[in-house]
């Protein structure tokens, strides 16, 4: 705290102490237009401009915040914050960052594309990335995403490629999800390839026999060469068509 307001703050004191009187008599208008004014110097225009830029939800939070304890108080008021505030943590755990990769025109590698645009990499291929470990409260959206990217794809989908690289955990009940999912793509002709799995996600497939399931060809150290192994396949495939 600096001197002028170590010095304002004392003045302030003294003043309540031996000076109160003087304000019995002064309108509640004048009172309440200072009590604004003192405010208003709380309120830092720069921070809520940061946070427009950064999160614009955040901004939204810190309204409804100073609405409530206007309107209800200051328990209530910050009660009602922070349940906003863990509603928002959960909705953004359920609903992670995701994206479909493919091939960028004059750029190396397998980048996020427009899931608009197209939902395969290359003709019946899907590359799906999931940013966020996988559990009981995301599992049902990363399965409905999938799905929609499938359903929507221009072309019948062939194989889906998942780089898993930010998933660095799977519990019980997504285990279950990927299980079933997998099982799910088997009958519709689909097949089902991890790429950049962490040491620890490998271990569990290989420990439940998921892995198994999945086949130890369809794990891939990096996204470029499942892409390049599905390729292969289906070349295999139509060599295999066109020979007598």
């Amino acid at each position: 705290m600096s001197y002028d307001q170590l010095l304002a703050a004392g003045l302030l004191v003294v003043f309540l102490i031996y000076f109160a009187s003087l304000l019995q008599n002064l309108p509640v208008v004048v009172l309440a237009s200072v009590i604004v004014v003192a405010a208003a110097g709380l309120i830092d225009i720069a921070s809520i401009r940061r946070l427009y830029e950064i999160r614009r939800i955040e901004l939204l939070l810190t309204i409804v915040t100073l609405l409530s304890v206007m309107t209800v108080g200051i328990l209530r008021g910050i009660l009602v914050a922070v349940s906003l505030a863990i509603l928002d943590v959960i909705r953004r755990i359920s609903r992670p960052h995701d994206a479909v990769l493919g091939p960028v025109k004059g750029v190396d590698g397998f980048h996020e594309i427009d899931q608009t645009v197209s939902s395969q990499a290359v003709p019946g291929l899907i590359v799906y990335r999931f940013d966020a470990q996988l559990f009981f409260a995301n599992a049902p959206y990363f399965v409905t995403q999938i799905k929609e990217l499938i359903r929507n794809s221009k072309s019948p989908t062939k194989y889906l490629l998942i780089d898993a690289e930010a998933i660095v955990d799977v519990d019980s009940t997504a285990h279950q999800r990927l299980r079933q999912l997998r099982q799910d793509l088997e009958q519709q002709g689909i097949g089902l390839g991890f790429a950049r799995a962490k040491a620890h996600l490998r271990e569990m497939f290989t420990r439940t026999g998921l892995a198994g399931e999945i086949g130890e060809q369809n794990l891939f150290p990096t996204v470029r060469a499942g892409v390049r192994a599905y390729l292969a396949q289906q070349r295999y495939r139509l060599e295999s068509q066109e020979s007598p």
